[in-house]
């Protein structure tokens, strides 16, 4: 996934003879075609759906680019690729948190049930 400036947004939904473009079922679909500052001339290949309708030259916008032999296609991000990225940033902070935390102590932070269960004397912190 990476953030790109969009330079040029071509959308269509027919062809070059003017014919609308279907699917194999039949349905409709428009195509799209952008440009970035990222990639420079080449032409990355996708489908227009909700999330990416209203894209316009100038905008910051997060694609996945795949090679497909010849052609540069884009997708854009599902909910899935979001939150799995969320969850690696996440997991890279805890990471270095740990790390911090631990600095100067020969072995990793470690509780047992004993650290856990509250005696007569002694007050949990949460």
């Amino acid at each position: 996934m990476e953030k790109v400036i969009l330079t040029k947004v071509y959308s269509s939904n027919k062809d070059k003879n003017g014919n609308e473009l279907v699917n194999r079922n039949g349905k409709p679909y428009t195509r799209m075609s952008i440009k970035t500052q990222q990639h420079g001339d080449t032409w990355l290949s996708g489908f227009q759906n909700r999330t990416n309708e209203n894209w316009k030259q100038g905008d910051e916008v997060e694609i996945i680019v795949t090679q497909n032999g010849q052609y540069t296609n884009f997708d854009t991000p599902k909910t899935e690729d979001m939150l799995a990225m969320r969850v690696k940033d996440l997991e890279i902070r805890v990471d270095r948190l740990e790390e911090k935390l631990n600095q100067g102590t020969k072995a990793p932070m470690t509780y047992t049930e004993k650290d856990l269960q509250p005696d007569d004397e002694q007050q949990l912190p949460f």
